[in-house]
């Protein structure tokens, strides 16, 4: 003890003699834990002296002892139990008391301390993940998510104790939670088009697949499994975003066609635990859950909007419109629901040239299968198609007519082809 106290004479015979020579005492209310060159911590606490009996030292010690309990989140019935060697000094004035406390970096109870910081840390992650996802924002909502994950599977081997390891295990159950409801959030599209009679089969544009969400993954890939029969048909191009085209010869449509797609998950799971990763498959199935494939029927839907009403609110003709599609969407199974808030129509327009006049406009519904999932497990189908054609060219926008709080919108484009059709 005499060998320790020397060691630390520096830190407290300042202080004494400040006192001896009558100047007032430097008194730094309180300073923190802090790591030291030797990679001990040390806690300085100070209490006021309520008297000079044994009692008033043993009261404002006790002060000391709750500054350092505060700071280091060691309990007080602890601090007063550490043995003399632990604590280092403990130097009195007149009217205070100043409590030298040193303990190693690794202390059970200074890492307790900094798991539950790291615990509480990882909540507020999640809880912001979960705002994100309600924003629709899934890429970031995704980043926060296993970023958690990774930041609990670090303290799972950390020995603090039977109330924190619950307190992890709760962490890390809530966290795989948030995790697979991203996943099925994640949302996947397949398009193919659906025309007229195909009289021309090469003239027929590429069959394209792509998948989305609210807010694109673009650095997630996307690989695809497509066949017909039993053969399986080439991929001819893919992207980065899960886009894949088809060339027309290679389809024969009279036969049914298979696509399957699935995302690679696996960047985000990296460094997780093996147990994580069977319970999430690193490859969710496209529409999922719970399609795991889906098969596209290729008959043409001879769906022609004849009339500048069919574009712009027609309810007669809208209805019609909805009619078809249901009809012909329940006999492959499916379900199409007119819910105001999902509902959405989307157009492409087929203009061509004769002469110095335009020829009728064939308006071709195309639609993409976008399944979720209910609290009745229904599978509900949506309409939808990316792109336009006008004029024979491929826009890059899509001609969208939304049920949307009463609201109807017609991309210019499409408003633009319409027009100098005479519809």
């Amino acid at each position: 003890m005499k060998i320790l106290l020397l060691l630390w004479a520096p830190l407290w015979c300042v202080s004494f003699c400040s006192v001896a020579c009558g100047s007032e005492i430097a008194t730094p209310s309180w300073v923190e834990s802090r790591p030291v060159e030797d990679g001990w911590y040390i806690g300085i606490g100070r209490g006021r002296r309520h008297s000079l009996t044994e009692v008033g030292v043993d009261v404002a010690r006790r002060d000391a002892f709750k500054q350092i309990s505060r700071e280091t989140g060691i309990s007080l019935d602890t601090l007063t139990q550490l043995p003399d060697i632990t604590r280092i000094a403990t130097w009195e004035s007149t009217d205070d008391i100043w409590v030298y406390y040193r303990m190693e970096r690794d202390h059970p109870y200074l890492r307790r301390h900094a798991v539950q910081e790291e615990l509480y840390s990882i909540e507020k992650r999640l809880d912001r993940s979960s705002v994100l996802l309600k924003r629709g924002e899934i890429s970031r909502a995704l980043g926060h998510a296993t970023r958690a994950f990774a930041e609990v599977q670090m303290l799972q081997d950390n020995r603090v104790g039977e109330d924190l390891s619950r307190h992890i295990s709760r962490v890390s159950e809530r966290t795989e939670s948030v995790l697979e409801t991203l996943f099925d959030n994640i949302s996947f599209i397949a398009e193919t088009p659906y025309r007229g009679p195909l009289t021309n089969i090469a003239s027929h544009p590429p069959v394209t697949l792509i998948w989305t969400e609210k807010q694109p993954l673009p650095h997630i890939p996307v690989r695809f499994s497509i066949t017909q029969g039993n053969a399986s048909i080439p991929r001819m191009r893919t992207s980065e975003q899960g886009e894949i085209a088809i060339r027309p010869q290679e389809i024969v449509f009279s036969e049914q066609l298979v696509i399957e797609a699935s995302i690679d998950v696996e960047p985000y799971l990296s460094g997780f635990s093996s147990e994580f990763r069977e319970r999430i498959v690193t490859e969710v199935d496209l529409l999922s859950p719970p399609v795991t494939n889906v098969v596209f029927e290729l008959t043409p839907i001879p769906i022609q909007l004849v009339g500048k009403e069919a574009f712009f609110g027609e309810e007669k003709k809208n209805k019609e419109l909805f009619s078809s599609l249901q009809e012909f969407l329940s006999t492959q199974g499916y379900m199409l629901s007119r819910d105001s808030s999902k509902f959405t129509f989307y157009y492409t327009a087929d203009t061509r040239f004769r002469g110095e006049q335009f020829g009728v406009v064939t308006v071709d519904l195309l639609f993409t299968l976008s399944v979720e999932c209910r609290e009745t497990d229904t599978q509900v189908l949506t309409a939808s198609v990316p792109k336009i054609r006008v004029n024979g060219a491929t826009k890059e926008a899509a001609a969208e007519y939304a049920y949307s709080q009463g609201k109807k919108m017609v991309i210019p484009v499409l408003e633009k082809a319409l027009f100098q059709s005479g519809l």
